[in-house]
């Protein structure tokens, strides 16, 4: 591995992921079961200063701090395979949370996949993860990265 050091520091963090849909998968019966999902698993509720009906639909924590923004367009983003936005967790403990909601929530949603808690071993770190898909794009994959002690 090569030791490479930067020569600009950016303190940048992520602010969002944006994803264009068609306008009837954004119609008001899609956007409910969105919010439902997003509210369900993650918490999340839609940012009523950001979305609008028939423009965007846009959800996050809290209103300052909006996360996913699903645009309403007459192209819809593709995604065929594996392409995913990330969400990192402090700890097994909290992903095997999100993974209870998720399930308890495709147990009531047959639109739901889960993918359930797997670990990919690198030696001096495991990669903990699930990975979710609902209605948008894009998976959503929740991780938490485990150090490994030598």
């Amino acid at each position: 591995m090569t030791d490479l050091k930067p020569a600009v520091v950016c303190e940048a963090r992520m602010n969002h992921v944006t994803m264009s849909m068609l306008p009837e998968q954004l119609d008001l019966e899609a956007r409910a079961d969105i919010n439902r999902f997003f509210n369900a698993v993650f918490g999340w509720s839609e940012n009523s200063y950001l979305s609008a009906p028939g423009s965007a639909l846009v959800l996050g924590w809290d209103e300052a701090e909006p996360l996913v923004f699903l645009l309403e367009h007459e192209e819809a983003m593709l995604s065929p395979g594996h392409d995913h936005f990330a969400l990192g967790v402090d700890g097994v403990d909290e992903l095997e949370r999100v993974e209870a909601r998720a399930l308890a929530f495709a147990a009531t949603d047959d639109r739901t996949t889960v993918l359930t808690h797997n670990i990919d071993d690198y030696g001096v770190a495991k990669l903990h993860n699930i990975f979710i898909r609902f209605l948008i794009p894009l998976l959503i994959e929740v991780q938490y990265l485990e150090i490994v002690e030598s």
